[in-house]
């Protein structure tokens, strides 16, 4: 901050999460999705097929706070997973999101440190997730103003596309929460 000013905590989060690499970071409420009565008919259509786990997790994908009653926020980040072409592609093609090292794990150790900052910070509760709980990422991201969710269901970010792995920090840290991402640019 300038002029000695403390600078908040939600700023430092943001910092630490820039220094760690994340491309963006934004923080949002660990309350109920405002897409849980279209999962519920979703799944009730039974379009999870054989994808049993979706039944199981739908409760906590419909409301991140059922995974940690006590989570106060949630912090979001994406980590950019593209890089560019290396020499010839390679045949056969693999994708992006697959190639180099495994970016669950990637993402999931930076998350860590991030985690360790909150607590440092005073975080009792820090529950990590890449891409992989059953927390409603996308919407997670839209809520915290990292983007919004286009016709492809992917979040999408101005600038970036959706070259992005979506990581989540849930908290009982009450943090100040970014306005949510506004508008959908992929029109009608």
């Amino acid at each position: 901050g300038s002029g000695g000013m403390p600078v908040s905590l939600a700023d430092a989060v943001k910092t630490r999460a820039r220094e760690l690499g994340f491309i963006a970071c934004g923080i949002t409420h660990a309350g109920p999705s405002k897409h849980a009565d279209f999962l519920d008919r979703w799944l009730a259509k039974g379009y999870a097929g054989t994808m049993r786990y979706l039944h199981r997790q739908a409760a906590r994908r419909k409301n991140p706070q059922s995974i940690a009653p006590e989570a106060r926020s949630v912090v979001v980040v994406l980590d950019n997973y593209y890089y560019p072409e290396e020499g010839e592609p390679r045949v056969p093609r693999v994708a992006k999101y697959a190639r180099g090292k495994d970016y669950h794990q990637v993402t999931q150790r930076r998350l860590g440190e991030l985690a360790a900052f909150l607590r440092g910070n005073g975080a009792e509760l820090t529950r990590t997730f890449a891409d992989a709980g059953p927390v409603p990422e996308r919407e997670l991201a839209e809520r915290a103003g990292l983007g919004w969710i286009g016709k492809n269901t992917m979040l999408i970010r101005p600038g970036l596309g959706s070259w992005c792995v979506i990581g989540s920090v849930l908290t009982d840290l009450p943090l100040p929460l970014d306005p949510p991402f506004a508008t959908d640019h992929c029109g009608s």
